[in-house]
């Protein structure tokens, strides 16, 4: 059995209807956002050459967040310091006066980094002895001696007491607190070489308008900070999540930027400016033959509702607004979306 729908029904359903928006004044975001992500920055990890038979820290010299530079005393294990040198460090022996060899000219370059000024000779004379001296003094030990053949003390430079650091400068993230029984693989502090930064891929378009030095905004939550681009990379192809372009380096000093953690998501901002301005939603403008145009709400002389075509000129767009540049509307108009 079959019934027809009731006329008002009927009517009802092919009925139109009128869904209207605000003038506003507002920011418009012309400028394209691209997904991104932060990144981890480098870090490098002290361990210890060798320990004492109970390796236990007994002191820490080295805060979070300090800065450091070669030649720190990084930690005290047992009562022997551990001094941190930039290496490399080819060091397989304890060095006595006299001593040559291609170690010596390694230890002697790496206590040049320290501010040494000693000529890299290859064998231990006096001036590599007194910077090596220096050291110890100036954390509070002194250099080990040890019988000498004459019956009198002889410095001795002990290998275990300097480490590789892998860098001349960064800020310490971690160090292994007083307590701590380490072992060969225990970091003994932990340094950040290059601070977290943002990366995005730009399609091939705009990557070709960026370069290196440039700044752009970037967005995590609602959060926004001033990056500059530290590099662009080459083309790459895109992938089954990934659409092809380049990679774009983002990094700024500043610590909330820096400090926000590996894999959180941020939003980066390129080209276009934010302007204040009259603004309508994208779905309310119309065109036609004479240009752009929206329908403004009205009423007539018998109270009627009315739309009265009535042309816009666009000053920018984004975010799904248009801003517009004359004034051919006034806040709080009404005007039909499409």
């Amino acid at each position: 059995m079959v019934q027809p729908p009731d006329r008002s029904t009927a009517t009802a359903a092919r009925a139109t209807i009128a869904v209207d928006a605000t003038v506003e004044r507002r920011s418009v975001d012309s400028r394209t956002a691209f997904s991104g992500k932060m990144q981890a920055g480098t870090s490098v990890i002290v361990l210890a050459r060798s320990l004492p038979p109970t390796p236990i820290v007994t002191r820490q010299t080295l805060p979070t967040g300090s800065t450091f530079v070669s030649g720190n005393l990084v930690s005290v294990i047992s009562g022997e310091p551990y001094f941190a040198l930039t290496g490399p460090l080819p060091l397989y022996r304890d060095l006595r006066t006299g001593d040559k060899g291609d170690d010596v000219t390694a230890l002697q370059r790496a206590l040049n980094t320290t501010g040494a000024d000693i000529s890299e000779t290859g064998w231990v004379n006096w001036d590599t002895l007194h910077a090596v001296s220096e050291l110890y003094e100036a954390a509070g030990f002194d250099i080990p001696k040890e019988p000498a053949a004459d019956g009198t003390e002889q410095n001795v430079i002990h290998i275990a007491n300097f480490v590789d650091a892998g860098t001349q400068s960064g800020v310490v993230t971690a160090t292994a607190p007083v307590g701590t029984i380490v072992d060969d693989s225990t970091a003994l502090a932990t340094i950040s070489v290059s601070q977290n930064y943002a990366t995005f891929r730009a399609d091939a378009v705009v990557s070709a308008t960026l370069k290196a030095g440039d700044p752009l905004t970037v967005q995590a939550g609602n959060t926004n900070f001033d990056t500059t681009i530290a590099a662009v990379g080459d083309f790459a192809d895109g992938t089954e999540t990934q659409l092809p372009g380049r990679d774009v380096t983002l990094r700024s000093s500043d610590p909330a930027f820096t400090g926000l953690p590996p894999g959180t998501p941020v939003t980066v901002l390129a080209g276009g400016a934010v302007s204040d301005s009259l603004a309508i939603p994208l779905t309310a403008v119309r065109q036609d033959n004479d240009g752009d145009y929206v329908l403004r709400k009205e009423k007539d002389s018998d109270g009627k509702t009315t739309y009265k075509r009535v042309a816009i000129s666009i000053s920018t767009t984004g975010a799904g607004w248009a801003g517009l540049a004359d004034g051919s509307l006034e806040q709080g108009d009404e005007v039909r979306i499409t």
